[in-house]
This record gives structure tokens, sequence and C-alpha cells, in this order.
């Protein structure tokens, strides 16, 4: 009887609970992730010329206060190849019979971080961004050839450095103490050199990442 009493007791002690307890999204929590999915681009006319890619975030958190953390993000995005018809995105593209094009952007930016809820084992919250972007895009052009009845193809390529903004919405869920799960939501708008492109370019993005937290005493 001594023997089960003691069993209990052990059992008993809030010890056991800190085994399995997960992190709350307190002031001095840092975190670091891999999140890992696909773009769709959405502006009209970017759209028209390439198709969703794939889409690579790597980012480090501190939460400065209860709830909310700040932060920085490296990404990159790439657009596969799409074949379409003009206009081609890039202002420098001859006149053609046939266009494919592709783009990425590598960028990188300040995050502030809002949580819905302060503790817990799962969380909504939404992000927002700024930082600054390198975009390009290859556009290839089928044209007629110096003899009659040949084609050439043409590679032009335009880049652009500047600006890039993103919002976002997501659930991060801890599946143990020290670590977790997200699935994010993100738009991205990067703001292009007018001179070379006919418009910005905007895509929407969806992303599975998991992250590891350290930093608070227990």
């Amino acid at each position: 009887m001594k023997n089960i009493a003691l069993l209990l007791f052990l059992f008993a002690q809030p010890a056991n609970a800190d085994i399995v307890r997960m992190r709350p999204f307190e002031k001095g929590n840092r975190s670091v992730g891999l999140q890992i999915g696909v773009a769709r681009p959405t502006e009209p006319s970017f759209s028209e010329t390439v198709r969703t890619g794939p889409d690579i975030n790597i980012q480090a958190l501190y939460y400065q206060w209860d709830w909310i953390a700040v932060g920085t993000e490296l990404n990159f995005t790439r657009f596969l190849s799409k074949q379409f018809g003009a206009p081609a995105g890039l202002r420098t593209v001859p006149a053609s019979t046939d266009l494919s094009s592709s783009a990425q952007a590598i960028s990188l930016s300040v995050l502030t971080r809002v949580n819905f809820f302060e503790s817990g084992t799962w969380s909504p919250y939404m992000l927002g961004g700024v930082g600054m972007s390198r975009f390009e895009q290859t556009v290839d052009a089928v044209v007629p050839g110096a003899t009659a009845g040949t084609f050439d193809t043409t590679i032009t390529k335009g880049n652009s450095t500047a600006m890039v903004i993103s919002a976002g919405l997501g659930i991060e869920v801890f599946t143990v103490r020290d670590a977790s799960l997200s699935v994010e939501a993100r738009f991205r708008q990067y703001n292009l050199d007018e001179a070379i492109f006919l418009s910005d370019a905007q895509s929407v993005s969806l992303a599975f990442g998991f992250h590891f937290w350290w930093g608070r005493d227990w």
C-alpha cells in the first residue's frame, strides 16, 4: 500500500507537467524556422507570363513583448516557365511569334508578428514585413530569322532591386516543448523598376514550416 501511495505522489508532481508543457509566446522567447511551399502570381499581367512555383523562407523571431515578436526573413521564390502571347512584361522584348517566361526573386525583410493567444499548444497569428528584393524575369522570344521561313530565339532578361512588402496569416502548433509546425498564407508585392517592367509583381503563397524555440528560462 505504501508503494502505491508513493507512485501516485510521484505522478502527481508538477515536474511531470513541465515535460509536456509548451512554450508560451512570451517576452524573451526566440525561434528559428524553415518554411517551404508554393507561390502563385496574382497581378493580372504578371500572372499571364509565369506559373506557380516553389517558395522557401528562413525566419528568425524574437519576442520583444508578450504576444509580439520582431525578426528577419530570407525568402526565395521561383515562378515557373509559361508559354504566352504578347505583351511580355518586359519593355525591351521584340515582337515575336512565340513567348515563354520565368521569374525569380530573393528578398531580405524585417518582420513583425502578433499572436492571438499568449500561451497554449497552438495560436493563430498575423504578420507583416518590409524589405529589399532582387527580382529577375527571363523571356524567350521566337522571332523571324534573317532568311525567309526561318526563326531565331532571343533571350531577354530584366531585373530590379527594390522594396518588397508582405502580409500574412498563419497557425502555429507545438508538437513538443521546443518545436512547432506552422501553416501560413502570405501576400507579397515586389515594387519593380518602371523603366524595365510594365507593372509590379504580386504573389500569394501557402507554406508549411518547422520551428525550433529557445531562450526563456523555465
